[in-house]
């Protein structure tokens, strides 16, 4: 039984589900500021990322703590709404083609795992998603501590896949350097760049790329080529 190890944001589903309201808009920061902060700040990255922050208002606390802006509790909770609704939406309204896509690998004898690095709030909504009842097993960085491109968090997924032969198989959309830590046990790699609109990934990824697809559906026939 061959292993397929998937990420999860742009890879399965869009990071963000095109929202009418974004937390950003409550403390008025622009885009730039907001993606400084939750991206840009290595340090609050990796502090989410590794679950040292156990609880989701504490990462939007520390969101608030790292702008310019006044803000009241009542601004930290309505911050914490909006981005909670966010990510549910995300994970709970999955794109048709990716479920019937992944439905089909599984019919077809793969064993699947997901890999991702997400701190506690993203995955609130996972174990409701439709999507996570179609793994065999899911490694989020914020339980286990490691985060891609680690090659501890790739080896958790393969162990947790009884029956499972290497080398498996990465799939993600490039972003953590996912696929250099991939490579480093021997995967081979498909990116897939159908939720990557407007979202560049760095070139230094392209080496460690097997195979690009634009869209998941042709991810079994791409599979057949490795």
């Amino acid at each position: 039984m061959n292993a397929l190890l998937f990420d999860l944001f742009n890879t399965l589903t869009a990071l963000e589900s095109s929202p009418s309201e974004h937390e950003k808009n409550v403390l008025g920061l622009t885009q730039n500021e907001w993606e400084a902060i939750v991206w840009g700040d290595r340090n609050l990255y990796d502090a989410r990322a590794r679950g040292h922050l156990h609880t989701p208002m504490s990462i939007i606390e520390q969101f608030a703590l790292r702008t310019n802006r006044k803000y009241s509790n009542a601004d930290l909770r309505e911050m914490l709404r909006i981005r909670t609704q966010r990510f549910r939406a995300t994970l709970m309204e999955p794109p048709q083609e990716v479920l019937d896509t992944l439905r089909l690998l599984k019919r077809q004898g793969y064993a699947l795992a997901l890999v991702s690095n997400a701190d506690v709030l993203d995955i609130q909504y996972w174990k409701s998603s439709k999507l996570s009842k179609l793994f065999d097993t899911a490694v989020f960085s914020c339980n286990c501590g490691y985060v891609k491109p680690e090659k501890e968090i790739y080896q958790l997924a393969i162990s947790a896949l009884s029956g499972a032969t290497a080398p498996a198989v990465y799939i993600g959309d490039g972003g953590n350097r996912e696929f250099e830590g991939a490579k480093m046990l021997g995967m081979k790699s498909v990116q897939t760049t159908q939720f990557l609109t407007g979202l560049s990934v760095s070139a230094k990824q392209a080496p460690f790329i097997d195979k690009t697809i634009r869209h998941i559906a042709a991810l079994p026939g791409v599979l057949e080529t490795l």
